[in-house]
C-alpha cells in the first residue's frame, strides 16, 4: 500500500479502477460472468438424473408460480399441462376454472382449425391398427386350432404348447366343478323326494289308522315282507293259481302222514309244504 497526492494521474488511475462494475439487467444475466459465479447456462438435456429431477421441480414451480401471477395479475384465463419425463402429469388451471374447461374453450375457439385431411388420416391410420390387430388375432386363434405352425421357431411352440395347457386345464377345472355341483343337486333332489315320500306314506298309514281304528304298525308292509314275495313262493303268479283250482275241482283231499317232518323245524323256511 503506497500513497499519493490527490489530483495525480496515479490517484485517478486507482480511483477508476476501484468503482463498482454495472450489474447486468434482463436478458445481459445469463452472459456475464460476474463476481458471484453466476455464468451463461447451456441449454441442452441434463445427463444426470438427479440434477435433472431436482431441475425440473425447480422450473415446473416457477413456471405454475408465473401463470398463477398472471391469472391474477391481468384477469387471464390460463391452463398449464406439464408431462415430466417419467410420464407424470402436472396441470394448473386459473380458478374457478378447471383444466378441462379451458381445453373445451380451445377447441371452440374460431381460430383452431383442424385440417380435414389430417382427420381422414388419422382415421385410415386406425383403421389399418385395428385391421392388423384384427390379422394377428386370427393367426393366434389358427396357431390353438394347430394350424399355421410352419413359421414358429421352437421357443414360440414351448409358450404355445404351455398356453394350450393352462387353457386345458382350466376347462377341466370348470367342468369338475359344473360336474360336482350337478352331483350335489342331484342328492340333494333324492332327498327331497325321500323326505316327501316319507311324509306322504306316514299321512295315509295315519288316515287308514284313523279309518279302522287300528294302530299305524299293522298296516306297515314292511312288517311282512311275504306280501311282496309270496307270489313267487311257488314260482307262479295268484292269477294263475286261481286257474289251476277252478281247472281242477276233483282234487282229493290229502292229510299229512306221521312220517311228516316237523312244520316248526327251521330248514323248512316256512315255505314248502309237502303232500303224500
Amino acid at each position: 500500500m503506497f500513497l499519493c497526492p490527490l489530483g495525480s494521474p496515479l490517484h485517478l488511475l486507482t480511483k477508476k479502477q476501484t468503482q463498482p462494475q454495472p450489474q447486468p439487467t434482463g436478458g445481459e444475466e445469463i452472459q456475464w460472468a460476474g463476481a458471484m459465479g453466476r455464468g451463461k447456462v447451456e441449454l441442452k438435456k441434463i445427463e444426470n438424473t438427479t440434477s435433472r429431477q431436482v431441475t425440473f421441480s425447480k422450473r415446473r414451480m416457477g413456471l405454475l408460480k408465473k401463470a398463477n401471477e398472471l391469472a391474477i395479475l391481468c384477469d387471464a384465463q390460463v391452463g398449464v399441462i406439464v408431462f415430466s419425463g417419467s410420464g407424470k402429469m402436472y396441470e394448473y388451471s386459473s380458478p374457478p376454472w378447471r383444466i378441462a374447461n379451458i381445453f373445451d374453450r380451445y377447441l371452440k375457439a374460431p381460430s383452431t382449425r383442424f385440417d380435414d385431411m389430417d382427420v381422414q388420416q388419422k382415421i385410415i391410420h386406425e383403421m389399418t391398427r385395428m385391421k392388423d390387430e384384427s390379422n394377428r388375432l386370427k393367426i393366434i386363434l389358427r396357431q390353438y386350432m394347430g394350424e399355421d405352425l410352419g413359421s414358429l421357431t421352437l421357443q414360440d411352440v414351448s409358450n404355445l404348447e404351455q398356453q394350450i395347457e393352462f387353457s386345458l386345464y382350466k376347462v377341466r377345472l370348470r367342468k369338475q366343478q359344473l360336474l360336482d355341483q350337478q352331483l350335489l343337486e342331484m342328492r340333494q333332489r333324492d332327498m327331497h323326494m325321500s323326505e316327501d315320500q316319507s311324509s306322504s306314506y306316514m299321512f295315509h298309514m295315519n288316515q287308514a289308522r284313523d279309518q279302522q281304528g287300528q294302530p299305524a304298525d299293522v298296516m306297515n308292509p314292511k312288517l311282512f315282507p311275504l306280501w311282496d314275495v309270496g307270489d313267487q313262493i311257488y314260482g307262479q303268479d295268484a292269477e294263475s293259481s286261481m286257474t289251476a283250482l277252478k281247472l281242477s275241482p276233483q282234487l282229493q283231499e290229502y292229510k299229512l302222514q306221521p312220517v311228516q317232518p316237523n312244520l316248526q323245524e327251521p330248514n323248512l323256511h316256512g315255505y314248502v309244504l309237502r303232500l303224500w
